[in-house]
């Protein structure tokens, strides 16, 4: 629209000027430089249909049969509901999606169990995409991060604490806690206070092999605010 309104405001006797319009007019296949408004018009008609037509297709790749979805298919379908601001729903989507179970740092990882087998290279020739399933980790970590943005705190805390009791050296985590900690309905004073208690709780209950940095520097911080 405002190249239309451009080239509308250019003198058409200019040779330049005509030839530029030319070669928009051929560009863009239409026959005048008028119709390039209704051209765009339709433009973003159909620019609107993708998202919707993005999301109807990822539908279907999360709805398999044998509930075998991988984390990039899971992925493509929250990020087609999330453009198109779907927040809620993403948030429902992501909170029944079945994941690997969060082992603390240092776990046995064979713990895991539940990791799809590779039996040979034909396993991997043959499936389309990741077939890797989706983390409790990466699921708790965009589970906090979307009830922020929704203003749904005491999830986004719940979320956060559960991250940091598995991996309470991970500073974006503590940072995450402030946030959903500190709000304008629990105010600051009893924000800070929730976060302390918290990062004591986690000191006090260390059973690592490895003394834990996250917690000590997080209270080193809160004293310096």
């Amino acid at each position: 629209e405002m190249f239309h309104t451009v080239l509308g405001s250019m003198d058409g006797a200019n040779e330049e000027v005509k030839h530029i319009k030319e070669s928009v007019t051929n560009m863009v296949g239409i026959q005048e430089v008028n119709e390039l408004s209704s051209k765009c018009q339709k433009m973003k008609q159909k620019l609107a249909l993708l998202p919707r037509l993005a999301e109807s297709l990822s539908t279907r790749m999360v709805s398999k049969p044998d509930g075998n979805v991988s984390e990039n298919d899971w992925d493509v379908y929250l990020e087609t509901l999330l453009v198109q601001g779907k927040k809620d729903e993403a948030l429902k989507v992501l909170e029944a999606i079945e994941c690997t179970p969060m082992l603390m740092d240092g776990a046995d990882k064979s713990l895991a169990g539940v990791l799809p087998l590779i039996d040979d290279e034909n396993t991997i020739e043959t499936h389309v995409g990741s077939i890797l399933p989706y983390t409790q980790r990466k699921k708790l970590e965009r589970i906090a991060s979307l009830s922020l943005e929704l203003s749904r705190y005491e999830q986004a805390e719940e979320c956060y604490r559960e991250l940091l009791g598995c991996f309470p050296d991970q500073w974006t985590y503590w940072l995450g806690l402030v946030d959903a900690c500190i709000t304008q309905e629990q105010g600051i004073e009893e924000g800070w206070n929730k976060c302390r208690s918290y990062a004591e709780e986690v000191i006090a209950n260390d059973t690592q092999k490895h003394s834990l940095r996250g917690p000590h520097l997080f209270l080193v911080e809160l004293a310096s605010l």
